[in-house]
């Protein structure tokens, strides 16, 4: 190993490592791992222990928090085109990590098939009435966004982990 390598490996190991440690409270997939070590060895513990990112992540809010690290773009109050790419790197390193609940993917208006059937049945089962058709039409959009406001969620009409994790509940 070189002494550069040797080097990278003692700051991984002590900074990034135990930071990722204290801070992150959801569970993490390695490529996840992998880069927010990346992102924490480039903008210090301190900044990623205070960062938007952070909060999304231990919201659970996995997509929003891979969202963050293109925010992270500047050197000296610019954009850099460095840092525009490899923030890009780490967000797709971090999204490759996201799993769906329960293997449901996101839905949104215009989607179509098996998945919005379940969608609109859970919906109907905690008090909707939509037409079961499979088609994420304007009214079943409607529903969600009514289902997300009475469940405290955003009221986004985009169906998430977090919405899944709703209806899955019992009415």
């Amino acid at each position: 190993m070189s002494e550069a390598e040797q080097l990278l490996a003692h700051e991984i190991s002590n900074m990034c490592e135990p930071t990722i440690a204290r801070h992150c409270k959801v569970p993490l997939a390695q490529c996840q791992y992998d880069a927010l070590s990346s992102f924490i060895f480039n903008v210090g513990p301190g900044a990623f222990a205070n960062s938007t990112l952070l909060k999304l992540l231990n919201l659970g809010d996995y997509h929003g928090a891979a969202d963050q690290f293109l925010r992270w773009n500047k050197g000296g109050g610019r954009v850099l085109a460095g840092l525009v790419r490899r923030r890009a790197e780490e967000r797709a390193m971090f999204i490759s990590g996201i799993q769906p609940v329960n293997d449901q993917a996101f839905l949104v208006v215009g989607e179509k098939g098996e998945s919005v059937v379940k969608l609109q049945t859970s919906l109907n089962l905690h008090g909707e009435s939509i037409q079961i058709d499979g088609i994420f039409g304007p009214h079943t959009e409607d529903a969600v966004k009514r289902f997300q406001a009475k469940s405290g969620l955003v009221s986004d009409g985009i169906v998430g982990p977090r919405t899944w994790e709703k209806l899955e509940e019992k009415s």
